[in-house]
This record gives C-alpha cells, sequence and structure tokens, in this order.
C-alpha cells in the first residue's frame, strides 16, 4: 500500500459487509472502502448535476441562453479543424 492509512470506527454488520465484500472481491477491506468511497463520490456529484439541470431547465430564459450558447457551440464542429 503506497499511501498512508488511518483507522475509521465502522459498526459491527458494516465490518461484516466490507469484510464480505472484500472475500467475494478477492480484495482487501481497504481497497473495498476506497472503490465505495469513490462509487459515492461519483453518485453524489451526478445527482448535484441533475438537480442543477432541473433547476436550469425550470427557469425558461436561463434554458433559452443555455440552448442558443449550445448552438453557437456546435456550429464549431463544422470548422474543419479535425482533418
Amino acid at each position: 500500500m503506497s499511501e498512508s492509512s488511518l483507522t475509521i470506527r465502522v459498526s459491527r454488520s458494516t465490518h461484516e459487509l466490507l469484510r464480505d465484500l472484500a472475500e467475494k472481491s478477492n480484495a482487501t477491506i481497504t481497497a473495498v472502502v476506497d472503490e465505495a468511497v469513490r462509487d459515492l463520490q461519483r453518485k453524489k456529484f451526478w445527482a448535484d448535476f441533475n438537480v442543477a439541470c432541473e433547476a436550469l431547465q425550470a427557469d425558461p430564459e436561463a434554458w433559452a441562453d443555455l440552448r442558443r450558447e449550445d448552438t453557437a457551440w456546435d456550429n464549431t464542429l463544422a470548422d474543419g479543424l479535425d482533418q
């Protein structure tokens, strides 16, 4: 393990779940926790992103502005730079 580690407290039932997941994944408990935290972080990011998109769509003026900006960027796709 290249990174230093710390001890965290978890309930007995969570520890049992972690141990079972580690055994089934042929991984360490640390690796399972690392993956779970990254997955939770990614899930939270996309949940927040979706809330922001819904708020943007609920504001007709802001939504129209975004659509105009998207159209302007779409025009750059035909600028011949990919050749």
